[in-house]
């Protein structure tokens, strides 16, 4: 079912969100998220791709192992981290932390079939953000850059379609931007030994 999703605010307060939504069970397990849409024409479109997927999933049932259907995006980092570390526990340091931040974002119920281009774009969002309510902290652009490209490979086949949907669409990456210092000059020190204590760099390096 398409509709306007309620939602309890800050105060306790039950509201109506201005966004639709949709509410479903699939096979005993209840589906519920907004389309991040005005228009309930686009919600229901996502609801009828959602339920498409959940069908495909299962049908495929014979292909795929028991583990694979209908997997957790959670289920699926946990998968990938503990086969990393058996192969690589000298440097499993860095996918810890991946794990982590997009476990703590992402929650423990997103499908990997649900994984869409709207979901890439929130979590950049969210980690550039922050959100100390949710122990969310916030991260600088190669960081998120190098956790999204983490989550693409680790989708495997679906990560590979949503790279190019993304790179399409030039949200692929979060610039960056890289500050190169560089050497004071002569005239650069001189000057500087010359103003007021108050207004110099607190660590200046000659």
């Amino acid at each position: 079912m398409v509709r306007k999703l309620k939602y309890t605010d800050e105060h306790g307060v039950e509201r109506e969100s201005k966004y639709y939504g949709y509410d479903f069970r699939f096979q005993g397990r209840r589906y519920r998220s907004t389309a991040k849409t005005t228009q309930k024409s686009v919600a229901e479109e996502a609801e009828r791709e959602l339920r498409k997927q959940l069908v495909d999933g299962v049908n495929d049932i014979v292909t795929q192992p028991k583990g694979k259907r209908l997997q957790t995006v959670a289920q699926r980092l946990d998968e990938y981290y503990t086969d990393f570390k058996k192969r690589h526990p000298e440097t499993c340091t860095s996918v810890k932390y991946y794990v982590g931040h997009l476990k703590r974002v992402l929650g423990s119920k997103l499908l990997v079939i649900q994984v869409s281009e709207r979901t890439i774009l929130d979590y950049q969002n969210a980690r550039m953000d922050g959100d100390d309510k949710h122990e969310i902290s916030k991260a600088a652009p190669k960081t998120i850059n190098d956790e999204v490209s983490f989550l693409l490979r680790v989708l495997e086949e679906r990560g590979d379609r949503l790279r190019l949907k993304l790179k399409r669409t030039n949200n692929l990456a979060l610039p960056e931007f890289n500050k190169i210092g560089r050497r004071y000059t002569g005239d650069e020190k001189i000057r500087c030994s010359r103003l007021p204590r108050r207004f110099r760099d607190p660590a200046p390096h000659f």
